[in-house]
């Protein structure tokens, strides 16, 4: 793991890359956070793997998609964050996709802001939290399953899952600032994954952003 260089490339932003952040951090490894000027779309785009950003380079070597550069370094890192078998590791993957089609109109809304183009058809903060209600009590329903209510997403450890959903639900408190104060099994659930070693830590010495 410590051979190995990895480049993370974004905008000055939490955003679609915080949870790719947290997993760094948790893990204990140093990464090269490349935050781009909202300026340089073209410039990131045309060097993007699959033409947008995140994107993550190994080795000098490019992965694109948040899903697959997080699984890839839930593996590379270990300390089960995989799960226990194929099962739970399909399991893990089918939980983020359906955490990534609900958060898709949000970061989309998002990274508008970031790059400073709000569209005039943009809905308002409001309407995407109502969008989202309804998945996000699934996600809350599987936490309560998996365990209770009072430990990780996906059982009594953490897993990926963990910073997928956590990063998720700070996206959603910037737009909402009572979003988790309504929803205290999903508040305690959020902070406790803001505690993990390392996590807490980089939220200390982050960049302060406003997405």
């Amino acid at each position: 793991m410590a051979s190995r260089h990895y480049k993370l490339v974004y905008w000055d932003a939490r955003g679609r890359a915080e949870s790719i952040r947290w997993l760094f951090a948790y893990a204990g490894q140093d990464w090269e956070d490349v935050r781009l000027p909202a300026g340089q779309l073209g410039r990131a785009c045309a060097q993007a793997p699959l033409g947008g950003v995140p994107y993550l380079e190994v080795d000098r070597r490019p992965l694109g998609d948040v899903a697959a550069i997080c699984r890839h370094l839930a593996h590379q890192f270990g300390l089960g964050l995989t799960g226990k078998d194929a099962w739970q590791a399909a399991q893990m993957d089918s939980v983020v996709e359906f955490i990534h089609e609900t958060a898709r109109p949000l970061y989309a809304w998002i990274d508008r802001r970031i790059l400073g183009k709000p569209a005039q058809g943009d809905p308002a903060p409001e309407v995407l939290i109502s969008n989202v209600a309804a998945p996000v009590r699934q996600l809350e329903g599987i936490l309560l399953k998996n365990s209770g209510g009072d430990r990780f997403l996906m059982g009594r450890e953490p897993s990926w899952t963990d910073f997928v959903l956590g990063s998720f639900l700070e996206n959603l408190q910037t737009v909402d600032t009572d979003f988790l104060e309504m929803r205290p099994v999903l508040e305690a659930y959020f902070a406790r994954v803001c505690g993990l070693k390392g996590v807490a830590h980089w939220l200390e010495r982050r960049p302060p952003t406003a997405y």
